[in-house]
């Protein structure tokens, strides 16, 4: 254990050093695994699962003192968690178990060759799981096996010597005092050739923590079983074939139920072996009261409790996989050997923490998952080769479980940090390399293959209680928390307050809220009925929200439930702090501005603060992005009709600015209103005259190259990749023939493509000829001069409708004239 001195100083001198270089780097042999596309971390920016980044032999080290501190006092609890895999002769059972096989009957051993063939006779293939398919293939697998059910150990001494070997086996993994139940899963017989290749069990019984193998007294060679660890050999058991007591007495081997492990190849004669589950007695499945000194609980108080100051979290990576049915049942019960006595100092520390200095703890799955398409092609269209893979894109999740195993959140943001804490100083190559598995798909019509990765690990992740909110939105997402919250139902003022601090926090500053979000809050604000806290909205988390314009039914909610004295001036401060829009949608301040006025109920004075505020917008878009605009269309509806006519020649005047060519939406607009309501003032008209003056001298403009007499000439004609054909179709020649093809084939190729080749002009290609004298004769059509005096007619029509809008200006205004002259 370390002192808490030196955890202090180490803690105080590492901090803000997240990696700690190793040695042995070799950059090149990075580059080229990445290249070749077996392992995609460490290069490229050494991009790691959820923004670590270091190279393969960096070491991994927390950031903040706190945190530092967590881990350095955990580093000293490695020797306490039990033995990885262990083994050897089984003392306590008997040499001679009363093996008997339902339909064998009693079954001598060592086996003989004759007993061999009848005992597998009785016996099925051995199958392998690959994820949910079970197969069958002796490449991998070679065995032969035995349900429970037709094996009976009928020697009473050899189940008063399995609860011998199962305390034995208790103390050893890390269990003092835990029952631990040894339950038979199978039989199995290998004979010459029989193996099975690196593998990993799965759980087969709830509780299960590690599997037992006991060899039943066997002459053999070969079939030693092996243990990995972080893709390393870390046990090699033989069963007593070295000390040459294999054939006389039983041995046995332990490992945790996750460990890979392989069964080498049986050269020669038979292995008999009873395979067992080791799991925790029913009661003692889901808490787990070991008796050990608590100093290193009391030790990581210290650091737990300045957290909060410090707003840190950290994430313990488990060392060993878990399933999510054995997590849902169990929580934290269902860890094992150095993950369960991990958690336990974390909890029994956070335990003994005052209430407003508890952490939050969860466990938690993380993924990254890595998409990656085939590069070559091969294997479409009869392809052949070897797949090169090209990553196309990345991806994290977490799934998050309190420590009872209930589900809590799923997900997490794009880009997510974790603090990882790394007491056991793996390099970030032994962090992940072991837990990814490969995903392939096929070919797909045209698309090529397909494969992705996932790297998986469970992990305890904590964080102070008293910020939980602000975390939640950093880790797990706002959608989220937002959504935790309204489960809340009803949330008062103080919550909803901390609730928007941490909305506005720097961690989000960046990310636009969703609909959902804005909607759920706006509904809690109105609940709350605090005014206060919507012009907090509009201060803080208004600014984040992108295409406002979107969001307008939740302002509305707002505005409609408080009352424009109330919330009107904060929504109107907000809308005036938007920067000028240089982004697509260019107008959301202006969309938002124009649905408030159609969505409320506001008298002249308040219109015309709205207006004004629609109006600056307006003048903050570029004006050929404004002519476009459907919201411009609203804003010139209601300019037209309010009182103020100051709103429409400030409109006008804007629009003056306006290329001629995109006016016509606005001068509709005005045309639509004055033909149906004849309560527009002529003054209003009036104000339009010179949008309608410069829009028919553009058109005008326009009418002139129209108006030329008939010729075969198309000016404006492009023909890509031909300059020869362009200046024909340039000219005032009817046809044209393009030579040099190799064949009629090619001639109509090029003649069929055409139309994907040329604008501005109209003709007809024809190929003709045969083998090197085939060629394609154009010959041009009046389609285009057609087109041009249908563009004439539509220009000239236009024309005539604003000379006649003009004219019935003229005359309003001088009736008006007339009155006010009689009048006087």
């Amino acid at each position: 254990m370390i002192a808490m001195d030196d955890a202090r100083r180490a803690a105080r001198d590492s901090d803000g050093d997240y990696l700690q270089r190793g040695d042995d780097v070799d950059v090149a042999d990075e580059a080229v695994a990445f290249k070749s596309g077996t392992w995609p971390f460490g290069c490229k920016g050494g991009t790691w699962p959820f923004g670590c980044k270091g190279g393969l032999e960096d070491v991994p080290f927390p950031k903040g003192a706190n945190s530092a501190m967590i881990n350095n006092i955990m580093g000293g609890t490695v020797g306490d968690a039990g033995e990885y895999s262990f083994g050897g002769q089984a003392d306590t059972l008997p040499v001679l178990p009363g093996l008997f096989v339902d339909g064998v009957g009693s079954v001598p051993l060592p086996l003989s060759k004759e007993h061999a063939e009848i005992l597998v006779a009785r016996c099925e293939k051995s199958p392998f799981g690959r994820k949910l398919d079970t197969m069958m293939d002796e490449n991998v697998r070679k065995s032969w096996q035995l349900r429970p059910e037709d094996v009976e150990l009928k020697n009473p001494l050899w189940h008063n010597g399995m609860k011998k070997l199962s305390v034995t086996i208790a103390d050893r993994l890390g269990y003092k005092g835990i029952p631990l139940q040894c339950l038979l899963y199978k039989m199995l017989v290998y004979d010459e050739g029989g193996h099975f290749l690196k593998h990993q069990d799965t759980e087969k019984e709830d509780g299960m923590v590690a599997t037992l193998v006991i060899q039943l007294p066997s002459l053999h060679e070969g079939g030693d079983l092996v243990v990995y660890q972080g893709g390393k050999e870390r046990a090699r058991h033989d069963f007593g074939k070295v000390d040459g007591s294999a054939p006389y007495v039983p041995h046995y081997a332990v490992h945790y139920a996750d460990a890979e492990h392989s069964v080498d190849k049986v050269t020669s004669g038979h292995r008999l072996v009873l395979i067992y589950s080791i799991c925790l007695p029913p009661n003692m499945r889901y808490v787990l009261e070991l008796q050990r000194e608590g100093a290193v609980s009391a030790d990581l108080t210290e650091p737990m409790k300045h957290m909060q100051e410090a707003d840190e979290s950290f994430t313990l990576l488990l060392s060993h996989e878990y399933t999510d049915k054995s997590i849902k049942r169990m929580g934290s019960g269902a860890l094992k050997g150095m993950d369960r006595e991990r958690f336990k100092l974390l909890n029994d520390a956070n335990t003994a923490l005052p209430e407003d200095k508890k952490l939050q703890l969860f466990i938690a799955r993380l993924k990254h998952k890595i998409d990656y398409y085939d590069t070559t092609g091969s294997g479409m269209d009869g392809c052949e080769g070897t797949p090169e893979w090209e990553e196309s894109k990345r991806s994290d999740s977490i799934w998050w479980r309190d420590t009872e195993g209930k589900t809590l959140y799923k997900g997490c943001p794009v880009g997510v940090e974790l603090n990882l804490l790394n007491p056991s100083k793996e390099t970030l190559h032994d962090m992940w390399k072991e837990h990814g598995t490969d995903t392939f798909e096929g070919f797909l019509g045209n698309e090529g293959a397909t494969k992705d990765t996932t790297y998986s690990r469970y992990a305890i992740i904590g964080w102070p209680l008293a910020n939980n909110l602000r975390n939640v939105f950093k880790f797990v997402g706002e959608d989220t928390a937002v959504s935790a919250l309204e489960s809340k139902r009803p949330v008062n003022s103080a919550t909803l307050r901390e609730f928007m601090e941490a909305a506005s926090g720097d961690q989000v500053q960046n990310l636009s809220p969703s609909l959902g979000f804005c909607k759920t809050l706006c509904d809690l604000l109105v609940e709350a009925n605090d005014a206060a806290l919507v012009v907090v909205f509009f201060r803080e988390i208004f600014n984040r929200l992108k295409d406002k314009g979107r969001y307008a039914d939740s302002v509305l909610v707002l505005v409609r439930a408080f009352g424009w004295d109330a919330v009107g001036p904060s929504f109107v401060a907000a809308l005036e702090r938007l920067p000028k829009p240089e982004r697509w949608p260019k107008d959301e301040g202006l969309k938002l501005a124009m649905k408030v006025l159609r969505g409320i109920k506001l008298d002249d004075e308040q219109t015309a603060v709205v207006l004004n505020l629609a109006l600056a917008k307006a003048k903050d878009i570029d004006p050929d992005d404004l002519a476009s605009s459907r919201s411009v269309d609203q804003l010139w509806k209601w300019a037209l009709r309010f009182p103020d006519q100051s709103i429409l020649n400030d409109l006008v005047a804007h629009f003056k600015q306006i290329d001629p060519s995109r006016l016509r939406r606005a001068i509709d607009h005005f045309s639509r209103k004055s033909d149906h309501d004849d309560s527009t003032h002529p003054e209003t008209s009036v104000a339009l005259v010179p949008l309608i003056t410069a829009r028919m001298e553009w058109l005008k403009s326009e009418m002139l190259p129209l108006t030329q007499p008939f010729s075969w000439e198309m000016p404006e004609a492009h023909f890509l990749g031909r300059e020869d054909i362009e200046r024909f179709l340039r000219g005032p020649d009817a046809s044209f023939t393009v030579r040099d093809f190799s064949s009629v084939r090619s001639a109509q190729a090029f003649a069929g493509g055409s139309q994907y080749m040329q604008h501005n002009a109209t003709f007809e290609m024809k190929a003709e000829g045969r083998g090197r004298n085939a060629y394609v004769n154009i010959t041009k059509t009046r389609g285009w001069f057609e087109k041009r005096q249908e563009k004439l007619a539509e220009l000239k029509t236009e024309v005539e409708e604003l000379t006649q809008r003009l004219d019935k200006i003229a005359n309003g205004s001088a009736k008006t004239a007339g009155r006010k002259r009689a009048r006087e």
